[in-house]
């Protein structure tokens, strides 16, 4: 049986981000970090133009008051030893391809 385990933009900070892949490694996960590293063109013209219910927030009035937060945030970038595949996505048009390479992974080295 496999089990997969997919963490969201939440785990930004390093120290955090850290902390739970240590205790999944230590459980015998493999993990596999999808950096989205796309320009800030790209993420803001998503935003807004995105319909999706503000109601989720709780401290933000729109996606892009989350983004400028995000962009303040003084996030530090996941490396090569965080985990045990990283991938890192800057160009929308390579999604596809890391998509079939995380398959690939997952069929052959039993992530």
């Amino acid at each position: 049986m496999h089990f997969h385990i997919i963490l969201s933009n939440c785990n930004l900070n390093k120290s955090g981000r850290t902390n739970v892949l240590r205790y999944f490694h230590k459980k015998g996960f493999k993990s596999i970090i999808v950096y989205f590293n796309l320009p800030i063109e790209i993420l803001r013209a998503r935003v807004e133009q995105t319909q999706r219910s503000k109601a989720i927030f709780r401290s933000a009035s729109s996606f892009l008051e989350v983004l400028e937060r995000q962009g303040h945030s003084g996030e530090i970038p996941p490396t090569r030893d965080e985990a045990n595949y990283l991938f890192e996505i800057k160009d929308p048009s390579t999604i596809p391809v890391i998509i079939q390479q995380i398959k690939e992974f997952s069929v052959n080295v039993n992530v």
